[in-house]
């Protein structure tokens, strides 16, 4: 029998396919796939630099020794960790298949992905109320493709856009400078602040309270070039509990951090409370997303259409005033074919200045936004209305590169009934 949280799932999914799916297809939108777990659970995924703690804390919090824990890197792909009757793993794209696996749509991700994928099960309690994610560690700079063997930071969206919670460690050593980070703030978590705590683990390794208050400004400093929000965000100060005698001498005090450490674990217990939020919350900022994205698109095609029926519409006349002028005063055939030469020269002329314009506009992207959307930037600052733009404005981009303005679709009748459906997600609610 499904719960209250399976059944929201369920009502959501119905209104992402048949309401937002349809119209990001007909205007090549790539639409993000739901975030619908196939086992009902919430996720958790667990983000940073390599060697800063991820590892160790997913052991702790599960009481065993599931993952494997170092100083350098450990792995190179995403670890998968769900509930089973025993504790196994998995390798690659047979992962995929097994049957406690929670999510669909990660085939998109390529087959480099999937061959570094790892799926492993665990009987421990934890798991029995949502699905861990362990990610590979963040390096100095921010790879390629070629160098990870797969689209790293596509595959960050991915399960950011599928987590319900992203917890994001940080460690002494590196306090938020890699590459990899940066560019994981900026490129994959646009959008997901709500869902983000940040952690700096380690604490134990302090010698004393001047490194841990310096290290604890340079995380505040590079945090504040990469996350679009007015404040910052809390930042939860921890350590995972290891043998005492490893501490260095003179150690700050860690009762305060136990109680930071207690409460990252209840916001992972609490997570399907999260899950309820972030279902809904997702369908309308993914809804938000597509109505700017068309409603630049519409902008861009009318402006299109226009520069074309103006040159046509030139042509046209420059056409018809030649054979008039050459029916009623009788001129040499000569001056009839100049006349008709000139107007071809004329239509083609009028394309070239339209193209030209086309590719003047698409530099100017960002003041056609503006332009737009005054009424809403000018009445506050809406930092949520610019971090939405940061998303659409590159798709914008390669639909004009690959597609052009030409081919998007009409606005039918058929199509603004379904974008009146658009609009009619912002007023849902959860029970």
């Amino acid at each position: 029998m499904e719960n209250k949280l399976q059944i929201l799932e369920r009502h959501v999914y119905l209104q992402y396919q048949s309401i937002l799916q349809p119209l990001a297809d007909s205007y090549h939108y790539d639409l993000p796939p739901f975030p619908k777990a196939t086992d009902g659970k919430p996720s958790v995924i667990l983000l940073g630099n390599h060697s800063s703690g991820k590892s160790t804390f997913i052991n702790h919090l599960l009481g065993g020794t599931l993952q494997k824990t170092g100083v350098a890197p450990t792995d190179d792909g995403f670890t998968l960790i769900v509930s089973g009757d025993t504790n196994e793993e998995s390798r690659g794209p047979g992962a995929i298949e097994r049957r406690e696996f929670p999510f669909s749509g990660m085939e998109k991700l390529g087959p480099g992905f999937l061959s570094r994928l790892r799926v492993k099960s665990s009987t421990s309690n934890v798991l029995e109320h949502v699905n861990l994610i362990d990610s590979p560690g963040m390096i100095d700079t921010a790879g390629t493709s070629a160098e990870r063997g797969y689209d790293f930071m596509a595959s960050v969206r991915f399960f950011a856009d599928n987590a319900d919670l992203i917890l994001f460690f940080f460690d002494p050593e590196k306090p938020g400078t890699t590459g990899e980070t940066l560019a994981a703030f900026t490129q994959s978590l646009t959008g997901m602040e709500h869902k983000i705590l940040i952690v700096l683990n380690k604490v134990d390794t302090f010698s004393n309270i001047r490194d841990f208050a310096r290290d604890y400004g340079s995380l505040c400093w590079n945090l504040a070039r990469v996350v679009r929000t007015k404040d910052l965000p809390h930042i939860f100060t921890m350590y995972v509990p290891t043998d005492s005698a490893n501490r260095p001498a003179n150690a700050i005090a860690l009762e305060d951090f136990d109680a930071a450490r207690n409460e990252v674990v209840h916001e992972i217990q609490n997570a399907h409370i999260r899950r309820a939020d972030n279902l809904v919350g997702n369908l309308k900022e993914q809804s938000l997303r597509l109505e700017l994205f068309i409603r630049v698109c519409s902008y861009l095609r009318r402006k299109d259409l226009g520069l074309r029926f103006l040159v046509g519409l030139l042509a046209v006349i420059f056409g018809l005033g030649t054979a008039a002028y050459a029916y009623f005063v009788k001129v040499d055939p000569l001056v009839i074919g100049i006349g008709a030469g000139l107007t071809v020269v004329t239509w083609f002329l009028g394309r070239f200045v339209v193209n030209k314009l086309r590719i003047a506009r698409r530099d100017e992207l960002d003041a056609i936004f503006s332009k737009l959307y005054v009424r809403d930037l000018t009445i506050s600052q809406r930092d949520d209305l610019t971090a939405r733009w940061h998303f659409i404005k590159p798709r914008i981009e390669n639909l004009l590169e690959n597609l052009g303005e030409f081919a998007l679709p009409k606005r039918s009748t058929r199509f603004n009934r379904k974008f009146r459906k658009l609009k009619s997600i912002r007023k849902f609610r959860k029970n």
